[in-house]
């Protein structure tokens, strides 16, 4: 037995850099076709698990 402990739990967190979005613009496209593209060139393809989170400011 090791003194290191035991890791039962991983995470992978990726950003995904997104365009200036301009108010009056139609932010659920905008979004949905940015992620669409990141997964398609950074090879990290979508799985049905992944979860997906948007922080909008004022």
């Amino acid at each position: 037995m090791t003194n290191q402990p035991t890791r039962y739990i991983g995470t992978s967190v990726y950003g995904v850099r997104m365009p200036i979005i301009k108010q009056g613009a139609d932010i659920a496209n905008i979004i949905s076709d940015t992620i669409i593209e990141a997964t398609k060139t950074e090879y990290q393809p979508l799985i049905f698990f992944d979860v997906f989170s948007t922080f909008l400011f004022d």
